[in-house]
């Protein structure tokens, strides 16, 4: 059975988007290597035991979701 790829405008930009984000996140994860740190290097405090389970981690959530805003910004 073969999958026909959407011709409509707003289904393709979708399919693209959710791919190029997939492809985004995978290349994060594997870019995550090595034990997480039990604080942020932000603002030392600890970070969640989930979050530190990814491996990798540096910053807690709310520091990272900073970082990231930042670096977002700094790109425009």
């Amino acid at each position: 059975m073969q999958l026909d790829r959407p011709t409509d405008p707003i289904d393709l930009a979708t399919e693209q988007e959710t791919m190029s984000r997939d492809a985004s996140i995978a290349a994060v994860r594997r870019s995550l290597v090595g034990e997480s740190r039990k604080s942020c290097v932000a603002c030392d405090e600890p970070i969640d035991e989930m979050r530190r389970a990814l491996g990798g981690v540096t910053r807690c959530l709310d520091c990272q979701k900073w970082a990231e805003l930042k670096a977002k910004r700094a790109k425009r």
